[in-house]
């Protein structure tokens, strides 16, 4: 299935019944190609990785991801621990997950070096603002994941 034609199969599956645009988005790791699928009312992100990592040779990176997505996503936090996934083809090596937009912690990081650079003022509150409800998060998360 070509990847228009797996992008409408999904969206419908889901109940997204709306044209949609493809937009190529910056990648992150490994060989993954991202696309931005915006309708008329959602945004998505397609991932599509043909040459997963594998780990143990048991798990590829896409099984890990859509496996520890789910696993996050009941956790109770009050932040978006993962984005969810709405669609997955994982034998087709994509999947389709929430869009939970462009900024980066790193980015908001260097926002607030920027300012303290600016006006000379000592802002760590301002850094450690930003990494206190990661902190807590990944106490919650090792906390409740122990079990697993």
């Amino acid at each position: 299935m070509q990847r228009e034609e797996y992008v409408g199969h999904a969206l419908r599956a889901t109940g997204v019944n709306e044209k949609f645009n493809l937009e190529t988005m910056k990648g992150g790791g490994s060989d993954r190609v991202m696309f931005r699928i915006r309708t008329a009312s959602h945004s998505f992100v397609l991932v599509e990785n043909p040459v997963p990592q594998k780990y143990d040779n048991e798990f590829n990176e896409n099984d890990s991801f859509c496996y520890l997505a789910k696993l996050l996503e009941n956790i109770n936090s009050p932040n978006k621990l993962a984005p969810a996934v709405i669609h997955s083809d994982l034998e087709q090596y994509r999947y389709i997950v929430e869009d939970l937009g462009d900024v980066h912690l790193l980015d908001l990081l260097r926002a607030v070096q920027a300012d303290k650079a600016l006006t000379g003022e000592e802002t760590d509150s301002g850094i450690y603002g930003l990494y206190e409800p990661v902190l807590d998060d990944l106490i919650l998360i090792q906390s409740r994941l122990r079990d697993t």
